[in-house]
């Protein structure tokens, strides 16, 4: 549990940047789910996760900063921004 919350700490606040490709305006094409931040951290913060472990509010559908929280334990949680452009 103490290496769960070391690493969680260590990520909590930190940015991901995920390219998307747009409809109209600031709308995506495709929303993005927890599969693909699961993907961008694992290959820009270099540590594996599980997609059910991030925890989104909704499906990110905009360009912008968003935020989502990774689990790491049953009380151990980090939220990373993600840049979506």
């Amino acid at each position: 549990l103490k290496a769960k919350e070391a690493l969680a700490k260590r990520v909590d606040g930190t940015q991901i940047v995920i390219r998307a490709e747009k409809k109209s305006g600031d709308t995506l094409y495709s929303a993005i789910g927890a599969g693909k931040i699961a993907e961008t951290v694992m290959s820009q913060l270099k540590f594996n996760v599980s997609s059910a472990d991030i925890i989104l509010d909704t499906p990110i559908k905009s360009v912008g900063a968003h935020e989502a929280k990774i689990k790491f334990a049953p009380t151990v949680f980090a939220t990373v921004r993600v840049i979506v452009s």
